[in-house]
């Protein structure tokens, strides 16, 4: 007997905003008259981005297309660890007040002290959106499908925050366990509730997991009715794929984002490579990380990815080096 939910007729998952079908020509339209909006708040209210940009000569209104965001300096994650430090306790790039912050989150700090960030409503719902458009390529189906995220859940890691809160955005029901509640009780919850058929987490854990199931359980977790699994958080994806998929018997789809700024790469069906799924959220460019030499977008081309928020309210990222 199939374990797996039915539930009524499923929505087109295709298309999730009329963004995803703009032509070329209308979307940068949109980056542009975003990017302006945004450089045009910083110069006026961050003092930060306002002295960088002083130092090198540029001004706002320099920018008459989106090839002269190259004029503008970058920034590191050590430049904003060293203003949180002058200028506690939230920085001096927050330029909203009090309140119209809902929540803060963080990055990892696998790479050292975390980065904590302030996050308003506007940002939250951005966060949603492209993490929702990478379950939408992973085939999460609201009306068809029942999630689990076992994921980080503590420490205010901004991953727990809003991939918890993209299941409910898109409508699909979910249980949160998260990594702490470790392997027994997770599996334990998969097997007793019969219902789950889509899960997100780090792609080490969820192999780990699967791979508990037949000492906890007594049965492979490909008996458990997990269908369809979306991963990221973590290199090497592509090199785990055949052994999250050969334990679990579901489909897994990598995904990318970093805390700062959003989702920003998923997979679709096909599972040959990820798509940029932020394109009216984030600007994208990749530069030489030796010379810092802007790199043309196109395929085959490797170097660092430099992200640029478009519409992120609490603190606007300019030009902000992923390394």
């Amino acid at each position: 007997m199939s374990r797996t939910p039915k539930f009524g007729p499923a929505p087109d998952p295709a298309l999730l905003d009329p963004m995803e079908r703009a032509s070329l020509d209308e979307l940068r339209a949109v980056q542009l008259e975003r990017l302006k909006a945004t450089l045009r708040r910083v110069w006026d209210n961050v003092p930060y981005y306002r002295s960088k940009f002083e130092a090198h000569g540029v001004h706002p209104d320099d920018l008459k297309s989106l090839a002269d965001l190259a004029k503008l300096p970058f920034t590191e994650k050590k430049d904003l660890k060293e203003d949180l430090r002058k200028h506690p306790p939230l920085g001096s790039n927050l330029i909203v007040p009090l309140s119209k912050i809902t929540r803060f989150a963080s990055t990892s700090g696998t790479t050292g002290t975390p980065y904590y960030h302030a996050v308003t409503a506007q940002d939250y719902r951005m966060w949603l959106e492209t993490t929702a458009r990478c379950f939408y390529g992973a085939g999460f189906t609201p009306g068809r499908d029942i999630g689990i995220y076992v994921g980080a859940m503590a420490n205010m890691f901004a991953v727990g925050i809003y991939m918890s809160g993209t299941l409910e955005y898109m409508g699909i029901p979910a249980f949160l366990p998260g990594v702490e509640a470790g392997s027994e009780r997770t599996l334990r919850l998969i097997h007793d509730q019969g219902i789950i058929t889509a899960l997100y987490g780090f792609p080490n854990y969820v192999h780990y997991l699967g791979s508990q199931s037949e000492k906890v359980l007594g049965i492979p977790a490909s008996r458990l009715g997990i269908r369809k699994i979306a991963v990221g958080g973590e290199p090497g994806v592509r090199t785990m794929r055949e052994a999250l998929q050969s334990t679990w018997g579901a489909k897994a789809y990598e995904s990318m984002g970093i805390s700062e700024v959003g989702m920003m790469f998923s997979e679709c069906s096909e599972q040959n490579g990820m798509h940029w799924i932020a394109q009216e959220f984030i600007l994208p460019e990749i530069i030489q990380p030796e010379t810092a030499e802007v790199l043309p977008l196109e395929k085959g081309v490797e170097g660092e990815l430099v992200v640029t928020s478009l519409s992120k309210e609490a603190n606007p990222l300019i030009r902000y080096r992923t390394k």
